[in-house]
């Protein structure tokens, strides 16, 4: 089969692709993965053929949750106003952000050319459906994450269809509709939420959605990148990650907590602390620990098995490499999308700490408590539930066989 991967222009959605991809392309298949130009030497550095689409662009600036927040609060039961507000700013806003037309436009263009028997598309790469449809393709979504675009989608068509006819406004549909016509295709429930989808968020996380789910286990990559020889040595003390995540790096300010008050956390703990920061996170910041290692990058699967704990703000590739390794985890979720979620889930489950308030005092306390024992069981559990999942190989054959029904 031909299989393209498309995903929006960010690091850690593609790198949630790589597994499965490589998967089809060691079990045959001919595969390619379509993005941005400004990720275009990212899928070239996975060893995976890129295409890129889209006009490029100038540099952004830095986006915070506010340039897509809905700006009323939000009520205590979601109701049909609130949720009519949602989805026209993810519809005008956040989903075009991503995906521009020129990206869309090119992204049908090399699907009509190229002619791919299956795309597997970011859940949020909407252009993805829309370029199986143009041509033919079998498609199913890959999951970052909770799958929040079905449930709300969900809650948003239960509640549209109790409003009177004239005031059922459906943003998405219309901004899909927009796109398809010069395709020839019309607009349909699979557009927004698949043939079908992959799921690599471990089992007992699935949100009640109705439709056609596949679990994988998740693999983690990380981009190229050499290992520290200090990592293959043995710690002479329980050695902490903390991390803000490449989403952080890469033009979104997301998190709510200021490094300095984190290393204020650490500071004097019986601990190697090894702090993965960008450059320019390092260049604003005033005094270091003496515990504190500073690293501008290591990958995660090689440094995980090595601690004791992770600290981190609830990301999809810091949740799922911690869980793989069974690494307890202290997470200070920002909010944003389901990263609060991931924080109750593995407090739910002992296999470490969500801190709902934020205070240098208060992870502190989390931290030693972790490093105290007590959660090794739990993230053990969790563990074993996530590699009890199938892998990106076992899924290749049912990805075949859905393709060709």
């Amino acid at each position: 089969m031909r299989v393209l991967f498309t995903t929006v222009a960010q690091s850690t959605h593609l790198y949630n692709q790589v597994p499965l991809a490589w998967a089809m392309h060691t079990a045959g298949h001919e595969v390619c993965i379509a993005s941005h130009p400004s990720l275009e030497h990212k899928i070239v550095q996975t060893g995976l053929t890129a295409v890129p689409v889209g006009a490029p662009l100038p540099p952004a600036r830095r986006l915070t949750m506010a340039d897509f927040a809905y700006p009323e609060p939000r009520p205590a039961e979601l109701d049909w106003e609130y949720m009519l507000g949602k989805f026209a700013v993810f519809s005008g806003l956040m989903f075009p952000f991503y995906e521009p037309e020129t990206l869309r436009n090119e992204l049908v263009d090399f699907a009509r050319a190229w002619r791919p028997d299956l795309v597997v598309w970011d859940m949020f790469s909407f252009a993805g459906a829309a370029a199986a449809a143009a041509c033919g393709a079998a498609h199913a979504r890959i999951l970052f994450g909770l799958d929040l675009v079905g449930q709300m989608r969900r809650m948003f068509l239960d509640l549209m269809a109790q409003q009177p006819q004239e005031a059922r406004d459906d943003p998405l549909a219309e901004w899909l509709s927009w796109i398809l016509p010069r395709f020839g295709g019309e607009f349909g429930e699979d557009l927004v939420v698949g043939q079908w989808t992959v799921d690599p968020m471990p089992a007992a996380m699935r949100l009640p959605v109705a439709g056609h789910y596949e679990a994988m286990r998740y693999v983690s990559y990380h981009g190229p990148a050499p290992v520290p020889a200090w990592v293959r040595e043995p710690a002479e003390r329980p050695r902490v990650c903390l991390t803000l995540g490449l989403t952080a790096r890469e033009g979104w300010d997301v998190s709510k907590v200021p490094v300095d008050e984190l290393f204020e956390a650490v500071a004097d703990l019986d601990a190697e602390v090894v702090a993965t920061l960008s450059a320019e996170q390092i260049a604003t910041l005033g005094s270091r620990p003496a515990n504190v290692r500073l690293v501008e990058f290591v990958p995660l699967h090689a440094l995980l098995p090595s601690c004791a704990a992770v600290i981190h703000h609830g990301g999809t590739g810091t949740f799922g490499t911690a869980i793989v390794h069974g690494v307890p985890q202290v997470i200070v979720p920002h909010g944003f999308w389901d990263t609060s979620a991931k924080a109750e889930y593995v407090a739910a489950n002992g296999a470490g700490v969500h801190l709902t308030d934020f205070s240098a005092g208060a992870l502190r306390s989390a931290l030693l408590d972790v490093l105290g024992g007590g959660f090794g069981a739990g993230a053990g559990r969790v563990r074993d539930d996530m590699r009890a999942q199938p892998s990106p190989n076992d899924l290749v054959p049912v990805l075949e066989r859905l393709s060709r029904r």
